[in-house]
């Protein structure tokens, strides 16, 4: 009574503007896809408040559901008919420097693995994956990225990318590429680089005009001061 049956769409090369959107949290990086020209075909995510959030902002489907398990695969095999992308930004807290480094031992790794099963069982021309930095230097992520594409044939490209060479926001993350050895990835480029650090200023020109209730919730706390002078590097950095 719990067999599902789906269908597996040919690859076609249009197949890389048609995008599921999974563990899409407020749907951010869909709206990049979209900017490309890219068309999203579904949201899927587990996070209850993240999934009506959505839900109240698209007419796109969005399936609440853990991409791990199998009734969520198909369920969002109803929404791809065509072929398509997969992509997603997988669960950081197991690899993340600020977690408990239990990698696979962690149950949210189970996000890593359920995405490449879900890639594979819906047929995807390329899994796009997006985690912490620290996911590059992962053996348990390298194992089964390994594991995988021995598997299937597919090819692996990977990069750590930094954000504020391009634009004011510390973010580094690691992204991956698996993707069906008929595309030929080769690599993924470095984010392109400014000649000058890119800050607030250059985006707002002047302060917003703020009434002090607004601005005392911008003011850090003496708790949130010494939190940032105790960090490594110091508030500076």
């Amino acid at each position: 009574p719990n067999t599902r049956s789906f269908s597996r769409p040919v690859a076609e090369m249009e197949g890389l503007y048609h995008i599921v959107d999974a563990c899409s949290g407020l749907g951010a990086v869909a709206k990049g896809y979209e900017a490309c020209g890219a068309r999203v075909l579904c949201h899927v995510e587990s996070n209850e408040v993240f999934h009506q959030w959505s839900a109240a902002r698209t007419t796109k489907p969005c399936i609440r559901g853990n991409v791990a398990d199998m009734h969520t695969v198909f369920e969002v095999s109803k929404c791809v008919q065509q072929s398509h992308v997969l992509a997603a930004g997988v669960s950081c807290q197991p690899f993340s420097g600020l977690g408990d480094g239990k990698q696979g031992q962690d149950p949210r790794s189970a996000s890593f693995t359920g995405i490449l099963m879900m890639g594979f069982f819906l047929g995807s021309l390329a899994i796009l994956l997006e985690c912490t930095k620290e996911a590059l230097k992962s053996e348990w992520i390298q194992q089964q990225l390994r594991r995988f594409a021995l598997q299937t044939g597919w090819t692996l490209h990977q990069n750590v990318l930094h954000l504020h060479e391009t634009w004011p926001a510390m973010r580094t993350r690691w992204w991956a590429v698996v993707a069906h050895p008929a595309l030929s990835v080769q690599s993924i480029p470095q984010m392109p680089s400014m000649r000058f650090v890119p800050s607030v200023m250059h985006l707002i020109r002047s302060m917003l005009l703020m009434s002090e209730s607004e601005m005392a919730q911008l003011v850090l706390s003496l708790y949130e001061l010494r939190s940032f002078h105790d960090a490594p590097g110091g508030i500076d950095r």
